[in-house]
Order: C-alpha cells, then sequence, then structure tokens
C-alpha cells in the first residue's frame, strides 16, 4: 500500500524549503521542465513529480532514493 502524502495548498517542487531539506541530506536537487511538466532531478538518478495532486518518487532504489523519500515525508502528512 503506497502512503498518500497530504500537505495545506498546493504541492510546489520549487519550494526553496524542500530544496534546502534535500541539500542538507546531501541530495542535489535540479528543476526541470520536460513535456510531463516539472520535475525535481535529484542526483541524476531520482525523480520528484507531482501528478493529480500527488506526489511521485521515480528512480532505482539508491541511498539517493531513500535520503528523498525521507525528506519529502518529513514534509507532508502521511495518510
Amino acid at each position: 500500500r503506497h502512503p498518500w502524502l497530504v500537505c495545506e495548498g498546493d504541492i510546489l517542487l520549487t519550494d526553496g524549503q524542500l530544496r534546502q531539506r534535500l541539500v542538507e541530506a546531501g541530495v542535489t536537487p535540479e528543476f526541470t521542465w520536460g513535456p510531463e511538466g516539472a520535475s525535481l532531478v535529484c542526483d541524476k538518478t531520482t525523480t520528484v513529480k507531482v501528478k493529480d495532486n500527488r506526489v511521485v518518487v521515480e528512480g532505482e532504489l539508491s541511498e539517493t532514493f531513500f535520503k528523498v523519500r525521507k525528506v519529502l515525508y518529513s514534509r507532508f502528512i502521511m495518510l
């Protein structure tokens, strides 16, 4: 079962606090814009997207993936 990440207001990948927390966790985030919309590419291996008001983390199961997931889980309420 996948947890739901809930926040108050819109989920913004350009949020400076999110970027700062990722950097503090040892991750290098890059904001990109492609055919599927905005995404945050972390260490060139893990991608964070917002689809239908849901946060999606994609990538190989690596140290970066789990760091990114931990930062996201700390920023939102999981249901």
